[in-house]
């Protein structure tokens, strides 16, 4: 049997809040010293419960204030500005900045892991040893990150790293550790369990137990929780649990490997990948989708929008709705009778001519996971983890196949409908010069429309192209930049998001500088570390802000109040009157361009 992976990380920082009048304060983080793992009962914390995030970083304070001060501008901001002052000041410059941070350096990669593998000469040989994807047996114990899926009769399903022969000990481990916990007196569901600083947490799903073991000091154990219930979903949403239960009913040694296909499992590792570290692929040809997608997760699922014109967005919803009244005439030589408006009101011909009858759902997005436009029945809503999931689906199935291909794909949306399937019907198309790629995706309950998705479709594309401003709107906010758009200097990045709809927007990480591994895996952590901060008392009436520099001098900041959150990245020159004044500017814009930056709860048809 496989030892379980040493305890060989670097210590986990972990805020400890303090209570003042009128504050909630957190000092600078208390460091607990890594301990070396003997196999012993007082060496492994079990968790049933997920407990607070824990982060680690150079200086870091999580405060709240002004009850009473919501409005920009008043005392409140000025009290904000006093305290993230004093805060300021204690972290002292750097003393030589370097120009180019290295992922090695801000505190990804443990520091116990470097000294290891001195021999290794530049970054991506590092990222090649300790984090890319790989299959073989020989580079597995080095990965910082493992995810399995397993049946409940220890078969291997899925694993990030390694073959069989790799993985067959540690399913032996998982299992024990899942059986001895709800045989045995203890009763509980096993959720997490930590060795010394390496981190394990079983989703336990019968028939399945997805499974992820971290050395990634910034990962908590409610974010390994919710990876796995996004791998889970994967699961769910191809297969259906129906299907699942089905085929293990009556053999419990079923390999579940027979109806997944080479697209499944390098949808799962791309999933697995981008969820961990924002970044997947080579290192020096990055995906910005990667990190979106990261961002998406550890903000709850949420959904990222683009920002166009109310107007623009108004017309493009208005083709939707007109799709549910256009006539299925294909016996028609004349090609715009196809695509004819039904008239509406008294005399309107029968349901049953009607092309869209069957559509139920329809996205527009700007490449594969930004929401431009979202239509769907009055009493009927996909949630953000499906669509979530879909969205990666997209993404990796048009980047392995031709993407000026139609598709018709059936998914089970486990949170609409666990118990059946729609079929998606899914193609990019561009639009404008230079082009910007667009995806369209209709949803129907009937697996017999693909012909009249299809038509439905070209109609809708065919009306959005008579809407130039599209395009170029589109264009701008792929591209958006905080020095031009906003006209505010010093923050190098920043998120928006509106907790009602959740939903968010972000200004383009390819400003900052070219989106290779090294930045890529830089930024992921930054905002980790950041959102990490959050308190747990989600439902205080104060606003909340949490200040982080980490080596090298970036500095992150976090402003959170009841309707909305703000994380920035900016370099740490900065003062606390211009990072205020800053921030505050850029929620201004997007609490002032609300309308034309979110979808809102979607159009309804």
């Amino acid at each position: 049997m496989t030892e379980p992976p040493p305890a060989d990380l670097r210590p986990v920082s972990q805020v400890t809040a303090l209570e003042v009048p009128g504050k909630l304060i957190s000092p600078a983080l208390v460091s607990r010293k890594s301990q070396t793992c003997v196999a012993g009962v007082s060496d492994v914390s079990v968790n049933g419960d997920i407990g607070d995030d824990e982060i680690g970083a150079e200086t870091t304070s999580t405060h709240s204030y002004g009850a009473n001060s919501s409005a920009r501008g008043d005392e409140g901001d000025d009290e904000l500005a006093e305290m993230l002052s004093g805060l300021m000041s204690q972290a002292q410059p750097s003393p030589h900045t370097p120009q180019r941070i290295s992922y090695l350096d801000v505190g990804i990669v443990p520091k116990s892991v470097l000294p290891q593998r001195r021999i290794l000469p530049d970054e991506a040989q590092y990222y090649d040893e300790l984090i890319a994807v790989n299959k073989s047996t020989e580079k597995f114990e080095g990965k910082l990150k493992q995810v399995f899926v397993i049946s409940a009769a220890g078969k291997p399903i899925y694993s990030l790293h390694g073959d069989d022969e790799a993985v067959m000990g540690y399913m032996g481990v998982i299992t024990t550790l899942i059986s001895t916990f709800h045989d045995g007196s203890w009763h509980q569901n096993l959720r997490t369990v930590s060795w010394g600083t390496t981190q394990i947490a079983i989703k336990s799903a019968s028939p399945l137990y997805v499974v992820a073991i971290s050395k990634l000091a910034h990962e908590s154990a409610s974010t390994l929780c919710r990876q796995l219930d996004a791998v889970y979903s994967y699961f769910l949403m191809v297969l259906s649990k129906p299907t699942i239960d089905r085929n293990f009913q009556n053999r419990m040694n079923y390999d579940l490997r027979k109806v997944l296909t080479p697209l499944d499992y390098e949808t799962l590792d791309n999933m697995c990948m981008a969820l961990t570290y924002g970044y997947s692929g080579k290192f020096d040809a990055g995906n910005v989708a990667d990190f979106d997608y990261f961002i998406s997760e550890y903000l709850g699922e949420c959904l990222q929008n683009v920002k166009v014109a109310k107007s623009v967005r108004s017309k493009v919803n208005s083709v939707i709705a007109s799709c549910k009244r256009i006539k299925d005439d294909s016996s028609s030589s004349d090609a715009q009778s196809v695509f004819s408006l039904l008239p509406e009101g008294p005399g309107a011909p029968e349901h049953n001519k009607l092309l869209a009858s069957e559509l139920l759902f329809v996205l527009i997005t700007s490449g594969t996971d930004k929401v431009v436009s979202y239509s769907h029945p009055r009493n009927h809503h996909l949630t953000n983890e499906d669509l979530q999931i879909l969205f990666r689906i997209i993404g990796c199935r048009h980047d392995a196949v031709d993407s000026a291909k139609e598709s018709w794909i059936p998914l089970c949306m486990p949170r609409f409908n666990p118990n059946g399937f729609l079929y998606a019907y899914i193609s990019r198309f561009e639009l404008g010069v230079p082009a910007q790629p667009f995806t369209i995706v209709l949803f129907s309950g009937n697996k017999n429309t693909f012909g009249e998705m299809s038509k439905t479709a070209h109609y809708i594309i065919s009306k959005l192209k008579e809407i130039p401003r599209l395009p170029d709107e589109v264009g701008l906010s792929n591209q958006l930049s905080i020095s031009r758009d906003i006209k505010v200097p010093y923050i190098k990045h920043f998120i928006y998001k509106v907790r009602k709809y959740n939903q968010f927007i972000m200004s383009n990480p390819e400003h900052l500088a070219d989106f290779d591994g090294n930045f890529g895996l830089s930024l992921s952590y930054y905002y980790a570390t950041l959102h990490n901060t959050k308190t747990t008392t989600e439902h205080a009436p104060n606003r909340k802000f949490s200040y982080l520099r980490w080596p090298g001098g970036m500095t992150g900041f976090m402003l959170i109040d009841d309707s909305s959150e703000f994380y920035c990245i900016c370099d740490e020159f900065i003062t606390s009157q211009e990072l205020i004044k800053n921030c505050l500017k850029i929620i201004k814009w997007c609490e002032d361009n609300n309308n034309r930056l979110f979808v809102g709860s979607g159009e309804v048809f």
